[in-house]
């Protein structure tokens, strides 16, 4: 398996990570803010989706991690000279240099994103899905979902764009900064605000 997906610049990683980050981050919503509101979640306030989404998102990214680090490796090494072409490589790599905390270099700009992506992602959809069906006296079906879909990805992309940014140099950069605020200030040097959009 590690063989035939080698040629394929992270797919195995990236099939994994959508997988288990996916299913984790949204699966976990619910649970946390039936828990949160002692199981009488659909009175939640916005602030508590917030939360439940923040903390459903961040558990997941914190245990999805060193496989989006080595997506992320396996994406660049073609333009790596020398780097590694394998999961199992780039975790050896990564280990020999930095030891298995290594393998979490650049979690904390991703665990940030994530927790963001996800409480704005599902906040935002609870939110504007409540107020379609209250403005519009649509019934909740394909149409209601489809809008309230597309507005909250339009917020949760513009909110997380400029972390994605940070966190894809953080993890290709091999130790070049030494933290995100370090990774931000360069990108906002180098490239102005505009930079964080890419």
């Amino acid at each position: 398996m590690e063989q035939a997906l080698a040629g394929h610049d992270g797919l195995g990683p990236s099939l994994a990570r959508g997988f288990f980050f996916g299913g984790a981050r949204l699966g976990l919503y619910t649970p946390i803010k039936s828990a949160i509101m002692g199981g009488n979640s659909s009175s939640a306030s916005f602030e508590l989706k917030v939360l439940s989404g923040s903390l459903s998102g961040g558990l997941a990214a914190a245990v999805t991690s060193p496989i989006e680090l080595v997506k992320t490796r396996l994406q660049a090494a073609g333009k790596t000279p020398g780097a590694q072409k394998t999961s199992m490589g780039v975790i050896r790599a990564v280990m020999a240099a930095d030891g298995v905390a290594g393998l979490w270099k650049g979690a904390m700009p991703g665990l940030f994103r994530s927790a963001i992506l996800t409480a704005s992602q599902c906040a935002t959809y609870d939110e504007v899905k409540r107020g379609v069906l209250n403005y519009t006296g649509w019934s909740d079906g394909t149409h209601t979902h489809f809008t309230s879909s597309m507005i909250a990805g339009l917020v949760t992309t513009t909110i997380t764009n400029p972390l994605d940014v940070i966190k894809t140099r953080m993890f290709v950069s091999g130790g070049r900064y030494k933290g995100a605020l370090e990774c931000a200030r360069h990108v906002l040097k180098s490239e102005g605000p505009i930079g964080f959009m890419k």
